[in-house]
This record gives C-alpha cells, structure tokens and sequence, in this order.
C-alpha cells in the first residue's frame, strides 16, 4: 500500500533525522515495510511538468578526439552552464542546482529577518562563471561560516572554491554522478567535481547533505567522522519508476528500493492539469 504521505509523521516537514530512525533496518525511511515514517516534507514542485531536450552523442565527441579513442581523465572535461536571457540581456543562469538561493549572501532572507549582509543575488544572475571565484568567494564563504557546518572550523574559503564557478563539470570517462567524481587536486585552482550528473541523482539532497556535513569538505579526505545533519531533503523522484537507468529508487515514495529497468528514452506522462506559472 502507499504509506500516509500526508499525514504527520516522526519528524516534522522539512526536517529529516538522517535515517537514524529506520524502524525495519532496510535503511530507508519512507516505504510501505515502516512502522514509523521518517520523511513527510511538502514537495513543492508536484503536479508540475518538466520540459527538456535530450541530446546523446558519445562522449568521444564532447572530449574532441575521434570516436572509439580509449579516454583518460585528463582529456578535456567539459563545464556546462545555462543562462535565461530576455531581448539579449542575461537574467539569470545556473550551473549546479541551489547555489544562487543557499549560498549567495544574504542568507537567510526573508522580510522578517534582519540581515546586514550586501545583496549578490542580481549580480551573481548577470555574471559569468569566470569570474565566480573573484567575484563571490568572499560572500559565499561567509555564509558558509555563519550558516553551515561545513564550513566550521575555518574551512569556508576552501568550500567556496569548491563550489564556485558555478558550472556542471563533466568528465567524460566517469559515470560516477553529481559529486561523485573529481578532477585535480583539492585545494588548487585546478580542482573540480566532475562526476557530471545523472537523471536519477537526487542532486539537492546531495548537497544538503555535504552543506551541514561538520567533516573536511565533501569528506575527501577519506573519513566519515561525523555524518550530515540533515541527509535529505525528503522528497525522492516523483516519477517513480519511469526514469528508467537501474539505479535504485530512494526513500520518499513508495516505490523507494526498487531498481528501475535500463530503458530509453527517459519520458513520463505529462501532467493533465498542471499548476499554471509564470
């Protein structure tokens, strides 16, 4: 049966007890088998439709050799970034997903918190990824400091650098996914995440989760010290099974721990009534 979505559960919406509370020891917290339910936040962005176009060429093409060239790391990995334009102008842009709304000052917001801090977010929107690192690794390592445990201890510069530019850097011989994969060395300009990313990553979960993560940045120093405070944003793949690239599906719906069948294209049924938008 589907569990009670709706209904209150052991943790208020919005908040998640990283899996601490797993009543059948399956480690997930959201499924039909649970005594108790562990994730109930709102999904915001339900009955909303996804247009996108799927381009698939080989990755050959994107490392600029010819087809069938056995690929090292090394061999040109690529940064993806998109803008929104109107009439020419730049309105907004975006690499990787939340780094405009979590970490580009002032944070928090809101009309009911006072904030002393300069508002980035119009020239971060209009900027260039190029110049990120000197345009806004001061602002964002502050709210790194001041807002999130990853960036305790005096680590917020080096996170910053991290994070910024804002692009999606894909190397074309890693599967590995959304922050499952590097290039470089860590500490230098030459360090990027490079894992690209899948349809199936759950990508803002991944990032809350390395954002109150208390350990060195993203844990590459190969401890696991101390785990995230908050390891998800409680809301899994709303199309269930038909994003179909075998991976396993994650805890907020109940479909959660199953593996989706290797199939092509990646298509769901639009939504009949979807929420008008501008």
């Amino acid at each position: 049966g589907t569990p009670a979505a709706a209904t209150a559960g052991n943790f208020p919406n919005g908040t998640s007890n990283g899996g601490a509370g797993d009543s059948n020891g399956n480690g997930l917290g959201f499924d039909a088998a649970e005594a108790v339910f562990d994730y109930n936040a709102v999904n915001t962005f339900r009955g909303a439709n996804t247009l996108a176009i799927t381009i698939e060429l080989p990755s050959t093409v994107l490392a600029g050799v010819r087809a069938g060239t056995q690929l090292t790391p090394e061999q040109n990995a690529v940064g993806f970034w998109g803008r929104t334009e109107l009439n020419g102008v730049q309105l907004d842009r975006m690499g990787r997903p939340a780094i405009n709304t979590a970490l580009i000052p002032p944070v928090p917001r809101g009309s009911n918190i006072p904030n002393p801090a300069p508002d980035l977010r119009t020239a971060f929107n209009t900027g260039h990824p190029r110049d990120d690192r000197a345009n806004f690794t001061e602002g964002v390592s502050s709210v790194l400091a001041a807002v999130y445990p990853i960036g305790g201890n005096g680590q917020a510069p080096t996170v910053a650098s991290l994070l910024l530019p804002d692009i999606l850097v894909y190397d074309p011989t890693s599967n590995a996914g959304f922050f499952g994969d590097t290039l470089g060395t860590l500490g230098s300009a030459n360090f990027f995440l490079a894992g690209g990313r899948k349809l199936s990553d759950d990508v803002v979960s991944v990032e809350v989760s390395i954002l109150t993560d208390p350990d060195t940045p993203f844990n590459l120093d190969g401890g696991e010290d101390t785990l995230p405070l908050v390891a998800t944003q409680n809301v899994a793949d709303d199309n269930g099974l038909i994003i179909t690239d075998g991976s396993i599906v994650g805890p907020g719906t109940e479909f959660a721990g199953m593996q989706r069948v290797v199939l092509f294209p990646y298509i769901g049924a639009p939504n009949t009534n979807p929420t008008p938008a501008p």
